[in-house]
């Protein structure tokens, strides 16, 4: 997942309670009838909806008109999320077929690669609007808390990543991880280990400079996709046929979630 994305997702996490009680008490109603329909969208959206926005409009002590421009806020960046999980899922769908298969041939994916590659550029600069929006639409004391959520989530990301999947659901033997040596540890590096608290210090400011959270464009998602194919090659190169068949299922998965990279 790439840094805008990381960013994008968290800046919806419910944060405590910070508006005075009797502003709490006209907003309790509301939120309660928000939280229904949020929940009935989390049960029948699939990935293709911007989750963080769900999020978002979960937070307690928002307003109206707060709430008002969440949802037009969604409606913008839908689209442009929905064009790059189609792309990022027929690239993992032919990514799981080549490793349940046991030769992966990096060539053949490359159209699909470009074809994410451009889909997460268009979402990136749609991205970079909504996170601006965002931080236009929060007040201080809202931002101050998403940024700190957003830290606290980024430590839990590398649990959740492709690299430890494989490593947990393959159960790969000791002689199959001799052979792979480090390559799964080193996949679970981080490409920018300081980025996310740069970016997170930079949503507390009162004025948003957004090329100081993310770039025009995004250097690190082709380097994350090559990560990607490399450790899946490396892994169906000493896995048996049964591993072989989980690694395909994390893999589809991995696409049909909205994720490509480790």
């Amino acid at each position: 997942m790439n840094r805008i994305h990381r960013y994008a997702a968290v800046l919806g996490v419910v944060a405590a309670p910070f508006v005075a009680s009797t502003a709490i008490a006209k907003t309790e109603t509301a939120h309660s009838a928000n939280q229904t329909q949020t929940t009935q969208r989390r049960t029948s959206n699939d990935a293709s909806e911007p989750q963080w926005l769900d999020e978002a409009q979960s937070l307690r002590g928002l307003s109206a008109d707060q709430r008002k421009q969440l949802g037009e806020l969604r409606a913008q960046v839908a689209p442009a999320r929905k064009q790059t999980i189609a792309a990022k899922k027929a690239f993992s769908d032919e990514l799981a077929a080549q490793a349940k298969s046991g030769k992966v041939d990096r060539g053949a994916l490359d159209p699909k690669i470009k074809a994410v590659i451009a889909a997460e550029d268009n979402e990136h600069a749609v991205m970079r609007f909504a996170v601006e929006r965002l931080h236009a639409i929060l007040d201080p004391k809202q931002r101050a808390a998403l940024a700190d959520a957003m830290m606290a989530r980024e430590a839990r990301y590398a649990e959740r990543g492709v690299a430890p999947r494989l490593e947990q659901e393959l159960r790969l033997t000791a002689d199959q991880k001799k052979q792979l040596g480090s390559t799964i540890d080193d996949a679970k590096k981080p490409i920018a280990s300081d980025a996310h608290a740069k970016d997170a210090a930079e949503f507390k400011q009162d004025k948003l400079s957004i090329d100081k959270v993310e770039p025009k464009h995004d250097a690190t998602i082709q380097t994350r996709i090559d990560r990607l194919v490399a450790v899946v090659k490396d892994t169906a190169r000493v896995a048996r046929a049964d591993q072989r068949a989980t690694m395909a299922q994390v893999l589809r998965a991995n696409g049909a979630a909205g994720r490509v990279a480790l």
